[in-house]
């Protein structure tokens, strides 16, 4: 079974089941769909608080890469999940449906 630990601040919004993604670091071992996983708010301290019971059930993980720019550190150049750059892909839909309402108004002011 695998454990993960959130921060104070997210501890009421694991708890009301409202947080239902977290993304995290590789490490050894990873929960898999169908596993239950246990949610706790400050892990390996006297504080340890489960946030949830019963044990919630991983219904999916995906692979997530955030990119960096060399530019500044604090910068994030693209977010890729699943392979697909999400934010990017909205963008082009964004700007051709607006190019597609400019062409459509100025077709109908004429």
């Amino acid at each position: 079974m695998v454990a993960y630990s959130f921060k104070t601040m997210f501890g009421p919004q694991v708890s009301a089941l409202m947080k239902r993604q977290t993304v995290r670091a590789d490490r050894k071992r990873h929960a898999r769909p169908g596993e239950p996983v246990q949610l706790y708010q400050g892990m390996r301290t006297r504080n340890c608080v489960k946030l949830v019971d019963p044990d919630p059930i991983c219904v999916r993980v995906r692979p997530i890469a955030i990119v960096t720019t060399w530019l500044l550190e604090e910068f994030i150049a693209s977010i890729v999940i699943d392979g697909r750059s999400p934010f990017i892909a909205t963008r082009l839909k964004r700007s051709r449906r607006q190019m597609a309402l400019a062409s459509s108004t100025s077709a109908t002011a004429v």
